[in-house]
């Protein structure tokens, strides 16, 4: 079996407890300097669809949210359960990140945490906003590359984005819902879900992923 992980707020909270209003300040001036909509505190991402039809804008709204994650890095936290749980995931299968984080986030994340571990890691193409999920284009680059079927695979996300990108294309997903309202989010559209990776292993270990299956 193939896990298919997202990143932020999923393995590691780059963001929760980030000071976002000098980077929102600096992706809305640059909006506003082509002539876009502003984004908000919460959805910043957001830009990078405001922006998909301007290349230049996409150019440097990207540099302003990398050099961003790059700082998020050294002031984030891991998932409750993930620093004891995943390195017993690496032994029993094979792991992808699939993630609208960029490479550079990644690798910096890697090195600091990971001593420069290499996983199979599908992210965000600067100038493609389109390919962002919900669209399932980075699922389905994953898939290509473990080179199996979607039963095989278990997408775990903590978002209903990802949830979405995953359902478009067919792949099981599990929800990582630390937040409350993430939770209610999913209960109320009938998705199964974990609060942490304690949760995750049990049920790896029951092995109740087909009943997730879907149509």
């Amino acid at each position: 079996m193939v896990l298919l992980f997202d990143f932020d707020s999923t393995m590691f909270f780059l963001f929760k407890d980030y000071d976002r209003k000098p980077l929102v300040l600096k992706l809305n001036n640059t909006l506003k300097k082509y002539g876009l909509e502003e984004v908000s505190d919460r959805n910043f991402f957001n830009c990078f669809l405001f922006a998909r039809d301007n290349k230049e804008c996409l150019k440097e709204i990207n540099e302003i949210i990398v050099e961003a994650e790059l700082d998020a890095v050294d002031k984030g936290y891991h998932v409750d359960g993930f620093k004891e749980i995943f390195p017993i995931l690496l032994n029993k299968y094979s792991i992808g990140i699939v993630s609208n984080n960029s490479k550079e986030c990644i690798d910096k994340y890697m090195e600091k945490y990971h001593n420069g571990l290499s996983l199979p890691f599908f992210g965000r193409i600067p100038l493609r906003a389109d390919l962002l999920k919900p669209n399932p284009y980075l699922l389905e680059q994953a898939l290509k590359y473990f080179n199996v079927k979607k039963e095989e695979c278990l997408y775990i996300g903590d978002n209903f984005i990802d949830y979405l990108a995953a359902k478009e294309i067919g792949i099981p997903f599990l929800g990582m819902a630390y937040l409350e309202r993430k939770q209610n989010t999913f209960k109320e559209n009938n998705i199964p879900y974990v609060k942490n990776y304690y949760e995750l292993m049990e049920i790896l270990k029951w092995q109740k992923l087909k009943r997730w299956k879907r149509d």
